[in-house]
């Protein structure tokens, strides 16, 4: 019958698709499955929010181990690891600068019937990262990024033409995906690498001033919105929130320079009141 995707959906249904066939067939998952699922799925998920604060907080052997332990309790198919578990492993190996590692991973997920956008752009920045450009622009997709920033805003950033560019295009769509998901402090590491490869980008700078103002990094984000005042799309919001954080700066200089909690303090919060 080939490969089997297995699915539980919020129905408590699975999907077979027999990969060829073309055929769907839905069935009814025994509870004990899904209470097993739900129970694994319990135990990866304190494994998951470590693995992911001490990436933004650049503890990547501490992320590299808490994911490895989320792999070894979350529920499999078959062989099969979650391929949310296999993106979080890519990602740690980027930021570890093991290119090689990574891509390899993205291309075992997709041999197995994973895929995402946010997997797609994982390949794309391994294939950047060894200077691959071909391979980059393979794996590259705008597919969501103009339905959350608007085409004008996609015109505006760096040529993907050149590694440096698209590097830095990439590590902005990832950013942008994270925002998209309420996921903002995973996505600012990405943002302000975007921005370093393109310190004079309005559309990046603007992007990255108000993810880094939405997770309460107001100070950080003066500089980035200035950026964003000169030119580009955002140019009018930009001078607004300029004068806006300047006159709280002025006014309130103890609440402009407060940060919000750092990740790892956000997912230890999340751990004790669960219950």
């Amino acid at each position: 019958m080939g490969l089997l995707a297995i699915i539980l959906t919020s129905q408590k249904l699975a999907v077979s698709q027999a990969v060829g066939q073309g055929s769907v067939v839905q069935q009814k998952v025994p509870q004990a499955q899904i209470d097993a699922f739900d129970q694994q799925m319990r135990e990866a998920r304190p494994h998951i929010d470590n693995a992911r604060a001490n990436l933004v907080a650049g503890q990547l052997g501490e992320a590299e181990l808490e994911a490895k332990e989320a792999m070894k309790v979350a529920p499999h198919f078959g062989t099969k690891t979650l391929a949310s578990l296999n993106q979080l492993m890519a990602e740690i190996k980027l930021a570890q600068g093991r290119a090689s590692d990574a891509l390899q991973i993205v291309k075992d997920t997709e041999k197995d019937g994973g895929s995402s956008t946010m997997l797609k752009l994982e390949g794309a920045l391994a294939c950047a990262m060894l200077n691959n450009l071909k391979g980059a622009q393979s794996y590259y997709t705008e597919k969501e990024l103009e339905s959350f920033v608007g085409p004008e805003s996609v015109q505006g950033l760096p040529n993907p033409q050149s590694i440096i560019g698209m590097k830095s295009r990439i590590n902005f769509a990832i950013g942008i995906l994270y925002s998209s998901e309420s996921d903002e402090n995973q996505g600012v590491p990405y943002l302000l690498k975007a921005s370093a490869m393109a310190p004079t980008n309005p559309e990046i700078a603007y992007y990255t001033a108000k993810m880094l103002n939405n997770i309460g990094r107001r100070s950080e984000s003066l500089s980035f919105y200035r950026v964003g005042a000169t030119g580009g799309s955002k140019m009018s919001d930009a001078k607004s929130q300029v004068y806006m954080l300047e006159q709280i700066k002025q006014k309130w200089p103890a609440e402009f320079e407060k940060n919000a909690p750092s990740p790892i303090e956000l997912a230890k919060q999340r751990q004790a009141i669960k219950p």
